[in-house]
């Protein structure tokens, strides 16, 4: 599957403002490309898909609260230096890349600890039948002559076990980051034609 995403965010230094807007295009050989479009304001998330138009509320602010907290108990203890290792730095042109790569044992635990910050831990996820088990994940930052990083690219594997029946997820990664530093501005369609989760899937 090819997931492509074109992603607009702003205010991420005062989360209590966030907004965002997403374009998503999915595409499986053999199939219709899915194409779904999301947005986030005001403490709701609008989603449209396959011509559905719902939104929710998502507190984002209090889970990037949970997250950063999360974060930096990791970089404060011992465990950042086993998660991330063999740093490496050459260049591609005029610009410099930073390589690094994260041991997936590390990372199973450490999002197993986020995911319980969460209320998500790995005993509601083992009650749900699931279980999941990341490989070592090679990542690089590109980062431009001005010391903008312009680029991040990641290779993951990740075995999600569902009711006794393990997949295999192979991601690769490519994010480019356009004109960092600048102002996004967010065009919001009609968010008033969005019905809630309830009224939308009611029979």
């Amino acid at each position: 599957m090819r997931l492509e995403m074109n992603v607009r965010m702003n205010h991420l230094t005062d989360m209590g403002n966030l907004q965002y807007s997403s374009y998503s295009r999915a595409t499986v050989p053999g199939q219709e490309p899915m194409i779904s479009t999301m947005y986030y304001k005001d403490g709701t998330c609008y989603m449209e898909t396959a011509g559905t138009k719902i939104k929710y509320p998502m507190d984002l602010t209090q889970m990037a609260e949970q997250i950063s907290s999360q974060t930096m108990m990791l970089a404060s203890g011992q465990a950042q230096e086993d998660l991330m290792t063999d740093f490496r730095l050459w260049t591609e042109g005029e610009d410099q890349v930073i390589g690094f790569v994260i041991q997936g044992s590390k990372m199973t635990d450490y999002m197993d600890q986020l995911f319980g910050s969460l209320g998500m831990g790995s005993a509601l996820l083992s009650e749900s039948g699931i279980t999941m088990k990341f490989s070592d994940i090679p990542c690089e930052y590109v980062v431009d002559p001005n010391g903008d990083c312009i680029k991040m690219r990641m290779k993951m594997n990740m075995e999600m076990g569902v009711e006794g029946k393990n997949i295999a997820i192979d991601m690769d990664g490519d994010v480019g980051i356009a004109d960092p530093g600048s102002p996004v501005e967010i065009n919001f369609p009609n968010l008033s034609e969005y019905k809630d989760m309830s009224e939308a899937f009611a029979r």
